[in-house]
């Protein structure tokens, strides 16, 4: 019997010098750990102040347009351009009417000094006039019926102006696919 609590006892001390060994190890690993941690915490946020600063100092980011994004696919942008609209149109008209006479100009002389032929230097002049003739006549037919000429005229010139027309392009999106000769969007 004798034996037994010895070896218990034995037992028993090993257990208890294997717990402080571990206690001991546990409580310096987390002592580090916490020190590590305060360490991160000293440098970040000082440096973090300092790109804030810098961000700060150079004011806001220009906005990129979508078009200079890796992903961009014209095509598809035509695509779901006629889809937003809820028609079908012709690929060819939609993109003429789309591109302006300096983007068509300058891909002609890029073309040139590349040696290429250009077949197709398609841009949209003629749909501009055009369409601004149909708008007039269907503005003008629509309010001389119960409006007098002074107060069609205000509100053609209105529907029609530069603001209301880009304000307009911009709300079914036209912004990111007309295409102009310095990557600018005619749309503001």
């Amino acid at each position: 019997m004798i034996y037994f609590k010895k070896k218990e006892k034995q037992k028993m001390s090993f257990y208890k010098h294997s717990f402080k060994l571990l206690k001991n190890v546990t409580s310096r690993a987390c002592y580090w750990n916490r020190l590590e941690t305060r360490q991160i915490h000293r440098w970040v946020a000082p440096t973090l102040k300092v790109l804030k600063h810098r961000r700060d100092s150079l004011g806001p980011e220009p906005q990129k347009p979508r078009s200079s994004f890796i992903e961009w696919n014209y095509e598809a942008e035509l695509f779901a351009f006629g889809k937003r609209l809820g028609d079908e149109f012709d690929k060819k008209l939609l993109h003429q009417a789309l591109t302006s006479r300096e983007y068509a100009n300058l891909k002609e002389f890029q073309a040139q000094e590349k040696g290429i032929e250009l077949t197709d230097n398609v841009h949209n002049d003629e749909l501009i006039q055009e369409g601004e003739e149909i708008i007039l006549k269907t503005i003008k037919e629509e309010y001389k019926k119960d409006y007098p000429e002074d107060l069609v005229n205000a509100v053609c010139n209105y529907l029609t102006s530069e603001d209301m027309l880009g304000s307009l392009g911009k709300g079914i999106g036209l912004k990111d696919i007309v295409l102009t000769n310095d990557g600018e969007r005619m749309l503001t």
